[in-house]
Formats: structure tokens, sequence, C-alpha cells
């Protein structure tokens, strides 16, 4: 009786951390996603830092387009007028990404 009980123990705390850890995870990536957002927002706001603000959005918005073009196309035209916007700015600070882009 005493090892059954120690062995149905095991198996409830083993299910219950994989139950815990697979909804957490899912919490503390949007979590990470929202912060590279604001940062990357932070950095075009301040304006000291705009290209590395420019590349860390740019990750993000490509996310935005492959999600509205895969999954959800009614959201598309708010992704194509951020991209628009990005857009604009790597052209005002194209100077900055000419190393990147020179062959």
């Amino acid at each position: 009786m005493r090892r059954t009980r120690r062995r149905f123990t095991q198996i409830y705390f083993a299910a219950t951390k994989n139950f815990a850890v697979g909804n957490l995870f899912p919490a503390m990536h949007h979590a990470a996603h929202e912060n590279r957002q604001v940062i990357g927002g932070l950095l075009l706001l301040i304006g000291r830092f705009v290209p590395l603000g420019l590349t860390i959005l740019a990750a993000i918005i490509f996310n935005i387009w492959a999600f509205h073009v895969l999954m959800a196309p009614e959201g598309f035209p708010p992704a194509l007028v951020v991209t628009l916007l990005e857009l604009f700015l790597l052209w005002s600070y194209r100077e900055s990404f000419a190393g990147i882009v020179r062959p």
C-alpha cells in the first residue's frame, strides 16, 4: 500500500509540474515579446539608438507579417502601415545601415 501511494504521488507531482511549466511558458514568451517591443520603441523615442531600435522592431514586424499572411489576413492593413513606417525610418537612417548592405 505504501509503495503504491508513493508511486501515485510521484506520478501526480510529475504531471502537475509538466502542466504548470507548459502553461507558464507561453506567458513568459509573451512577456519577453512585449519587452522587446517596449525596448525597441523606447530606443526610437530616445533618438540616440534609432538603428538598434529599428533592428529590434524589424524582427517583430517580420513576425507580424508572417502571422497575417499565413493565419489572419484580415489584420493585414495595420501590418502594412507599420511596415511603411519602418521603411521610412530605415530610409532616413540608411547611412547607419550602409555597412550591412554594402557589397
